[in-house]
């Protein structure tokens, strides 16, 4: 199997394992629509809600598909930095679905500050990721247009940080939903893009395999 078909398999499977992580906390605030602020509260607090398992379960969808976009980066442009920076990234979201953040007005817990500390470091990872990426991605001239669009996003992600940290708690839920979905947008824009790039190099070897027996068939 060719290693653009794999990455196009990749690429493919991550954008539905993706999208999921809005559609679970989606779900999940709607079941606790009278007791949850979706303006004002961190997602992560859905999790200690009713049904809260669809938090937990939003929580490893988002690992795994940030890991799978990681391997998807790799295998495109043999970058280094981002990828291990999105895999690392990865790896603390889905922690985050075992150490629970603390209901606000709380004792602290460790648990809780365990959960503060993993969140804080995995945005930092993602947005360097997706600087680093955008590096490697315009090393690549057939890349090079999304790798400035990259370069972008990550400025638009870290102008999100210093939102979530300076805005009104009112506000507070808006500010990072926003932030989530800049980095969940590049990361499906990023694996649509790897997808239709390996159907195409597919279909031109496709062509090319033809077009040979085309040629073996009129020489005999």
């Amino acid at each position: 199997m060719s290693t653009s078909l794999t990455t196009g398999r990749i690429a493919r499977a991550a954008i539905p394992v993706l999208l999921a992580f809005p559609a679970l906390v989606v779900a999940a605030n709607l079941v606790q629509r009278d007791e949850y602020s979706a303006a004002a509260d961190a997602v992560s607090l859905l999790a200690l809600g009713r049904a809260g398992w669809l938090m937990t379960l939003a929580f490893v969808a988002l690992g795994t598909g940030t890991v799978l976009i990681a391997i998807t980066v790799r295998r495109l442009v043999r970058a280094r930095v981002g990828p291990a920076c999105l895999t690392l990234g990865g790896i603390l979201t889905l922690l985050s679905a075992v150490f629970q953040a603390d209901r606000d007005g709380a004792v602290p817990t460790a648990h809780g500050q365990i959960h503060m500390a993993l969140g804080l470091t995995n945005f930092l990872l993602v947005v360097t990721a997706m600087a680093a990426c955008g590096l490697a991605f315009r090393r690549s001239a057939s890349w090079r247009g999304f790798g400035t669009a990259s370069i972008l996003w990550a400025v638009l992600a870290l102008a999100e940080i210093v939102a979530v940290s300076a805005l009104p708690d009112a506000v507070f839920g808006i500010a990072q939903r926003c932030f989530l979905a800049t980095c969940i947008a590049w990361m499906i824009a990023t694996a649509a893009l790897a997808n239709r790039r390996a159907a195409g190099d597919a279909a031109r070897r496709e062509a090319a395999s033809q077009q040979l027996e085309t040629n073996a068939a009129q020489l005999g």
